[in-house]
């Protein structure tokens, strides 16, 4: 980097336009020959105190930032090589001692050490006689972790299994049936838990574990039919009534169709619905659960709007002709002129209260009960004026016909801009039968949530 920017500066003195662009990139230049220069130098007191693993880490930093560093390159060539050596004797130790999982570790550090270095090329040398002694030790540890999860696997340790054969595969991929075996002490765990589920009448949890199982290996045993069993019988079928009070509002209630509506679009594909007239208890075809939506709707009330009315105090521009001495001119000036006008405020308000549960069509059996209920609130603003609308003005002012210090023009952009919003809003207050839909729509949804979770509750029975 050093050499780089010597370059540049001599660039520099001969070129004036070269001498610009210097100055825009020149500062992130220096950064880079800083921060390599900052990690070498944490580099080579490491190296000095002997830490030459940790110093290795440092010119890779400083290296990263800039691959052509000398001082970095020649650090981590010096410190690399040390480590080697610190590794080799580390190694032979561990080998002597019969740590052979630590072994195949130091080694496999010191081949990525050796990569990591050759990538910047740099060369650093392994002793070739360690790459005998670390197959030796490699295949002595496999053996032992592979006796070890077989004999697992006889106890029917399956999952105890599986996390000896993945370390296996980590080292050796290859290794002997290891992906059979492996597979399999995923499959066998995971097809007993979906059997045990089964009997005990769990079909929902038991489709998941038949599932996974299905992702490994299809044709395991009987898998695909208890899975396609299960699936069936962990069906909910819904009976969708009308609401008790329904009738009783002159505004359209209609929550069994919002929840329709609600749980489709949550797509739980245990989930079905129909309306009691086309619920046959007796249809042999159906083998899941049927059950019954029953609400009442408790509380509907429509809070008619009451408009009120309060005068402000503002500002109409006008424009007017003067004389500008120190121009010699006639010029448009803009004046404020005090004035009142009126802002009228109102809100509406509509309540949704109802109460439900999901019970089972076969015994009535209570499963969810709760309330849902909505607020909605519509809110109208606006602000009329007899003059000109465009030329009004929010502001303040003590005296109608006398000026005072304290009177103020509200004229910035964003003040002229809310008052131009007040005055073109709308006037109308939304219909009560569009709040009742979103109030119906917001009680749907709660309902279906807790319907859904009920569902997913059979996961953990």
């Amino acid at each position: 980097m050093s050499i780089l920017i010597s370059l540049i500066f001599n660039r520099v003195k001969r070129h004036p336009v070269t001498r610009i662009t210097f100055f825009v990139i020149g500062p992130y230049l220096l950064a880079f020959c800083s921060a390599s220069h900052s990690f070498t130098k944490k580099g080579d007191k490491l190296a000095v105190a002997g830490m030459h693993e940790e110093a290795v880490q440092q010119y890779f930093m400083a290296l990263g930032r800039d691959r052509t560093y000398i001082k970095a390159r020649v650090g981590l060539q010096q410190s690399g090589q040390q480590t080697m050596q610190l590794s080799t004797d580390r190694f032979y130790r561990q080998h002597q001692d019969g740590n052979y999982r630590e072994s195949i570790r130091t080694y496999r550090s010191m081949e990525t050490l050796a990569s990591d270095a050759s990538a910047l090329g740099i060369r650093l040398e392994m002793p070739g006689m360690l790459r005998g002694d670390y197959e030796q030790d490699l295949d002595r540890y496999l053996s032992q972790q592979y006796g070890e999860a077989t004999r697992l696997n006889e106890n029917r340790k399956f999952r105890e299994a599986e996390q000896i054969f993945a370390e296996i595969k980590s080292w050796k991929t290859d290794y002997k049936d290891v992906a059979e075996l492996s597979r399999l002490a995923r499959i066998i765990p995971e097809y007993q838990d979906g059997r045990t589920a089964f009997d005990a009448g769990h079909y929902r949890k038991a489709y998941g574990h038949f599932e996974k199982v299905n992702a490994l290996e299809p044709s395991y045993k009987e898998t695909a039919e208890l899975s396609r069993v299960s699936r069936a019988r962990a069906q909910v079928r819904i009976s969708l009534a009308p609401f008790e009070n329904s009738q009783a509002f002159s505004i359209p209630m209609e929550i069994p169709r919002y929840v329709q509506i609600a749980l489709g679009g949550l797509g739980n594909e245990f989930i079905e619905w129909t309306e009691p007239s086309s619920a046959n208890p007796s249809d042999t075809s159906f083998v899941g659960t049927r059950l019954q939506l029953k609400g009442r709707i408790d509380e509907l009330v429509y809070v008619t709007p009451q408009m009120q009315s309060q005068e402000r105090r503002g500002y109409e521009s006008y424009v007017v002709k003067e004389f500008n001495k120190e121009r010699n001119r006639m010029e448009n000036v803009t004046r404020y002129r005090k004035v009142v006008y009126t802002e009228m405020q109102g809100k509406s308000e509509l309540r949704l209260r109802v109460s439900y549960q999901l019970v089972t069509q076969m015994n009535g059996m209570v499963l969810v009960s709760d309330v849902a209920e909505e607020s909605v609130e519509d809110e109208v603003r606006y602000v009329t004026y007899g003059g000109n609308r465009q030329n009004l003005f929010a502001g303040t002012w003590r005296s109608l016909n006398e000026d005072h210090p304290g009177d103020r023009v509200l004229n910035a952009p964003f003040q002229k801009r809310d008052m131009e919003r007040l005055l073109n809003a709308s006037r109308q207050f939304r219909p009560s039968g569009e709040m009742a839909q979103e109030a119906q729509n917001t009680v749907a949804a709660q309902i279906s949530s807790r319907i859904v979770a009920y569902e997913q509750s059979r996961l953990n029975p």
